[in-house]
């Protein structure tokens, strides 16, 4: 038994893609027509990304802007974990989502579905 071989894949997210796609997200705020005169923000320290937006539909604009720009820099949106939305001090939502450094989660593989009725 000693000699089987063991073979984990460990993925790592390259964080200058993530910066990238946290300044192409809030370049891509300041200039929306949605997003003019809002507080909404999205910034990224050693913890994660924070996500700050007025309300629950500009925070939900944000976290697709910020997923789109992430997708696009082939960073895999398994590194997020979202955490609840709170209410910040001054008023608008925030959300933090950590950046998984060291191993993907890995998620259930779904089985397929038979194809018994479709004869």
């Amino acid at each position: 038994m000693s000699n089987e071989a063991s073979f984990d894949i460990s993925s790592t997210v390259d964080l200058q893609e993530v910066d990238n796609a946290v300044q192409q997200v809030t370049k891509e705020i300041q200039q929306r027509f949605d997003f003019k005169g809002s507080a909404s923000r999205v910034t990224r320290d050693e913890q994660g990304i924070l996500l700050y937006a007025d309300d629950a539909y500009k925070l939900k604009a944000v976290v697709e802007l910020l997923e789109s720009k992430l997708v696009r820099r082939k960073v895999s949106l398994r590194a997020l974990t979202y955490n609840t939305p709170e209410p910040a001090a001054k008023g608008p939502f925030g959300s933090g989502s950590p950046c998984n450094r060291g191993s993907l989660p890995r998620r259930p593989k779904r089985s397929p579905r038979s194809s018994e009725g479709s004869e």
